[in-house]
């Protein structure tokens, strides 16, 4: 996987096409095996998002740039729309 540095990681998935995404952001985000490509993150039990996210089965990943305070913001909100 490389070199991650620290950071925030945007994970989005699609549990149901007709209710669109549902996304989160981790700050625990980690390369736990190269062959097969494998990671892990940590989501708090509490968050509003997790369920959706966990339904998902596979989801995005996307590495936050330093210019996407606006991405992160969004994604933190506790409103079902993100």
């Amino acid at each position: 996987m490389g070199t991650l540095p620290a950071g925030l990681v945007a994970l989005a998935g699609l549990p149901d096409p007709a209710a669109g995404p549902h996304g989160l952001v981790v700050g625990t985000f980690q390369s736990l095996s190269l062959a097969p490509a494998l990671v892990t993150f940590s989501v708090a039990r509490t968050s509003t998002s997790r369920p959706g996210v966990r339904r998902a089965g596979r989801l995005c990943a996307s590495v936050l740039a330093e210019g996407q305070e606006h991405v992160r913001r969004a994604l933190s909100r506790r409103q079902p729309d993100k």
